[in-house]
């Protein structure tokens, strides 16, 4: 056993038998892992990913395990070969991005992900609602190259890519143009992901259509403009 086989399974230096695995194994993974220790000595190598219920700090940990028989000329079993793996991280960090996978494709927001260049990559089904545009339609082009129009703001989306460039966030509110050629205000946020160079890889962009709000601004202003004229008539 390696020094890392200690520190995995939370325990000092001793002899590991396999039933000692077998009964910190976490209770709904017991079957997987007596099916992997079976399949090991029927002679296959195994690879997979069973949980471990660490006794002294009452920790789930995820692991991986491979295994091997190794056998003489005469096919006899000599000892059994493997590598146990701690790939909780890398489980946990699966799981949050399935998630906010999830989240991102059931939100009503439109959820955009650009390539450092400002290609689209993905495209969310609320991007499709507000747009009109699927992900078929939409993915290698920038964004603005179909969705802007003659009411869109432009010096807004030089400044929004100024902005991302630098490595910085930025929020703004434009007018689109949506597949059917009918106006949509969108108010987006844009996140650039920076590597260790803060060199930027992705554009991450979600927006909302806040056509209802700017018609009632609209509304109300127009009210304010035909209340002051009438108090100005009044006046009179």
């Amino acid at each position: 056993w390696s020094e890392e086989m200690y520190r995995i399974h939370g325990i000092e230096p001793q002899p590991i038998a396999v039933e000692f695995i077998r009964n910190i194994t976490h209770p709904e993974d017991v079957n997987l892992f007596d099916n992997g220790f079976e399949r090991i000595m029927n002679g296959e190598q195994t690879d997979f990913v069973y949980r471990l219920n660490i006794p002294e700090t009452g920790q789930v940990k995820h692991v991986r395990g491979i295994g091997q028989l190794i056998k003489d000329g005469s096919g006899n079993i000599m000892r059994i070969f493997g590598t146990v793996q701690d790939v909780t991280a890398q489980v946990e960090a699966a799981e949050r991005i399935e998630t906010l996978s999830l989240v991102a494709k059931e939100t009503i927001n439109g959820v955009l992900i650009q390539d450092a260049d400002g290609r689209i990559v993905w495209a969310n089904r609320g991007f499709t609602d507000i747009t009109g545009y699927s992900l078929g339609e939409a993915e290698g082009k920038e964004p603005w190259s179909f969705l802007a129009g003659e009411e869109t703001m432009m010096n807004l989306v030089e400044e929004t890519y100024a902005q991302i460039r630098n490595g910085h966030s930025f929020s703004s509110e434009n007018v689109l143009t949506k597949k059917d050629g009918s106006k949509v205000w969108v108010a987006t946020s844009f996140t650039p992901i920076l590597d260790d160079l803060r060199n930027v890889v992705k554009i991450v962009s979600i927006g909302t259509d806040i056509s209802k709000q700017k018609e009632l601004q609209r509304l109300q202003d127009t009210m304010l403009s035909d209340l002051e004229k009438m108090v100005e008539q009044r006046t009179k």
